[in-house]
C-alpha cells in the first residue's frame, strides 16, 4: 500500500501471473498458477479477486496430469466482447475440452478454434497489433497449431492462426508489442527447454519477414 505489505491471499501453490482486466464490465484481479486454493477458496490454477474475496472461474482449468498449471493470462476480443485467456499446461476449462488454450467470458470457459495440438503447453499471452486489426499472440512448447506447423509462436485472430516464419528455438516466457521507431514489432524472449528448466537465454522481435535478434 506504499507502506507496509498486507496478505491478499494465501495459496497451496504459487502464483505465475497476475492479470487486471475488465470482462463483461466487472473489473478484477486475476491470478494463474500451480494452486488449487487461494485465500481460503478452492480454484483450480486460476481465480478472480474483487478487492475483499476470491472466487472461483467456474471449474477452472485441469488435467489427467500434473501439467494443468496455468502460466499466463491475457484479455482479448475474438468477436464476442472482450474474454480472459489463459495459458498452461491444461487439457480442460471449466466441463469444456480445452488444449492450453482458453478464453473466460465472466460466466463460462471455451477452447479456441482451431485448437493447440494435444500435449504442448502455452506459457507466454500478448494482445498485439498486426496488420488492420488486433491478434492474439501465443507462446510455448508447442509445435503445431491447428493444421499448421508453428514452432513455439503463432497469432491467433479469433478464428484462424497466422504463423511467423521458422517459429522461436526455444518457448518465450515473454511477449510484447514494441515500437523502436520504425514501427510496431512483436517481441519475444526467454529461455526455456520445454521441461521446465532454463538454457540458452534469447531475445529476439518479428521484422515482418522473419526473427532478428535484439542487440544492443
Amino acid at each position: 500500500d506504499g507502506g507496509v505489505w498486507s496478505i491478499v491471499g494465501a495459496t497451496n501453490g504459487g502464483v505465475l501471473d497476475l492479470r487486471v482486466d475488465t470482462i463483461q464490465s466487472v473489473t478484477r484481479l486475476y491470478a494463474s498458477g500451480t494452486f488449487t486454493t487461494i485465500g481460503g477458496t478452492p480454484a483450480e490454477r486460476v481465480a478472480a479477486y474483487d478487492g475483499a474475496t476470491w472466487s472461483a472461474l467456474a471449474a477452472g482449468l485441469r488435467s489427467s496430469s500434473s501439467s494443468a498449471d496455468a502460466y499466463a493470462l491475457h484479455g482479448f476480443d475474438r468477436g464476442n466482447g472482450r474474454e480472459l485467456f489463459a495459458g498452461g499446461g491444461f487439457r480442460s476449462a471449466g466441463t469444456q475440452t480445452a488444449y492450453s488454450l482458453a478464453g473466460w467470458n465472466g460466466s463460462a470457459w471455451s477452447g479456441v478454434a482451431p485448437s493447440l495440438a494435444p500435449g504442448g503447453s502455452v506459457s507466454a499471452l500478448a494482445d498485439v497489433p498486426f496488420g488492420a486489426g488486433r491478434m492474439l499472440a501465443v507462446g510455448g512448447t508447442f509445435h503445431t497449431v491447428g493444421t499448421k506447423e508453428a514452432r513455439h509462436i503463432a497469432l491467433w485472430n479469433g478464428t484462424a492462426w497466422t504463423t511467423l516464419g521458422g517459429g522461436l528455438g526455444l518457448a518465450p516466457l515473454a511477449i510484447t508489442a514494441f515500437d523502436d521507431g520504425a514501427g510496431t514489432t512483436l517481441c519475444a524472449g526467454g529461455g526455456y527447454d520445454g521441461a521446465g528448466g532454463p538454457t540458452n537465454s534469447f531475445a529476439e522481435r518479428w521484422d515482418g519477414t522473419a526473427w532478428v535478434s535484439i542487440s544492443a
